[in-house]
């Protein structure tokens, strides 16, 4: 029986082996992970002022890739960060970045979902007087129409803005204290004005994350809402039992989870006020 043999070099033939290549695809591909991460971040402050202009709109189309593109930035809101931890590629940029897109996420989303639910206007679809369902834009729960008070919104804003100041605040400390010398940073008094004391913890807390799965439930199930509202007026919908009952439990969930939001927004509040309070 004949036995088929390779030579070494016939074997080098068939099957190359460039370690070199395979070295630059690996230096690359580590190169880029530093990167990915920050541009989801940045994906997501570009997106959002499409979603608020998309909500101004009150073609069921529109709303529907404003529902979408929702969809895809609140994924990403987490992901960034998740891939930045398990890459170890956090950085000082991406702590900036991710805390300032969720605030322009929610401002460009809040803002419209206010007005569009407050009633008949440029931003909202034609209403039907006699459809049960459609005669409001307003949200319906079983205990009455709902929307979004204007005192939430202001709440919710006015929160997101004071503690982006407070971060920029606190990452300009930051720097100042690390360009100490270690003999500054043991000598100097806590009290001396030209080397401030050490900055607040800002990390996000439990009750901050809270907030960020409670807020997206409540634009989220808004969203929603005001997508299907055009859409049923569009294919001519009757109303019926499976209607009220999606129109109910988006009108609930909305209502249930803008009220843990704002507990939340309140309570990390509070959080963020006892550390500085802390360090002042």
């Amino acid at each position: 029986m004949a036995i088929l043999t390779l030579s070494l070099c016939d074997r080098a033939k068939l099957v190359p082996i460039h370690f070199s290549t395979i070295s630059k695809m690996t230096t690359t591909w580590k190169l880029s992970r530093i990167y990915i991460p920050n541009t989801l971040t940045l994906s997501r402050i570009a997106t959002a002022p499409c979603i608020g202009w998309l909500l101004w709109l009150p073609s069921w189309r529109t709303r529907f890739l404003a529902l979408c593109l929702f969809a895809v930035s609140a994924l990403t809101d987490g992901l960034d960060g998740w891939l930045a931890r398990r890459w170890s590629v956090t950085s000082d940029l991406g702590a900036w970045l991710d805390p300032l897109a969720d605030k322009v996420f929610v401002a460009a989303t809040l803002i419209p979902l206010w007005l569009a639910l407050r009633g008949p206007g440029l931003w909202t679809a034609q209403l039907s007087p006699d459809h049960e369902l459609l005669s409001s834009s307003a949200l319906h729960t079983p205990w009455g129409l709902g929307g979004i008070p204007g005192w939430i919104v202001v709440v919710i804003l006015g929160r997101e803005i004071l503690v982006t100041v407070w971060r920029a605040r606190e990452t300009a400390l930051s720097n100042t204290v690390a360009q100490r010398s270690p003999v500054d940073r043991m000598s100097v008094p806590r009290e001396d004005a030209a080397f401030p004391a050490a900055p607040t913890d800002l990390r996000a807390s439990w009750t901050g994350k809270a907030k960020t799965i409670a807020q997206v439930a409540w634009l989220g199930s808004a969203l929603a809402w005001i997508t299907l509202l055009p859409f049923s007026q569009a294919a001519s919908w009757a109303p019926s039992t499976g209607l009220r009952a999606v129109a109910y439990a988006l009108g609930s969930l909305s209502m249930l989870s803008m009220g843990l939001a704002t507990i939340f927004a309140l309570a990390s509040l509070v959080t963020y006020a006892k550390r500085w309070l802390r360090h002042a």
